[in-house]
């Protein structure tokens, strides 16, 4: 403790508020743009309007030339067949003809997995 000095501590009760001033003439500087806000709801759509009069029909023009016949189409499918005819008439029988003579000529072993064939020749 300082015994030359002495330290004041002071309580003092706040008036009551004065009444509003005068609105300045002159605009104070603006501030500084706060940030974007979220977006908003859509609003409801409004109602439609009334239907404006027709307007007056304009003049017809002219017919203009006929042009060019174009190209021929492509060919269409074929129709169904149509129905068969009548069956015809039997023929006569011919004539037995000669019995055949087989004989067994050059008989060749092939490569594997290679064709099979045979060739008919006339007996000599």
């Amino acid at each position: 403790m300082n015994p030359t000095g002495y330290i004041l501590d002071f309580t003092i009760p706040q008036g009551p508020t004065g009444p509003t001033g005068a609105a300045s003439t002159i605009p104070g500087p603006t501030g500084a743009t706060g940030p974007t806000g979220p977006a908003g709801t859509v609003g409801a759509e409004g109602a439609t309007g009334p239907t404006g009069p027709t307007g007056p029909a304009g003049t017809a023009g002219t017919a203009g030339a006929e042009g060019a016949t174009g190209p021929t189409g492509p060919t269409g499918p074929t129709g169904p067949a149509g129905t068969a005819g009548a069956e015809g008439a039997t023929g006569p029988t011919g004539a037995t003809g000669p019995a055949p003579t087989l004989e067994i000529g050059t008989v060749t072993t092939g490569a594997p997995g290679s064709q099979a064939s045979v060739t008919i020749n006339p007996i000599p």
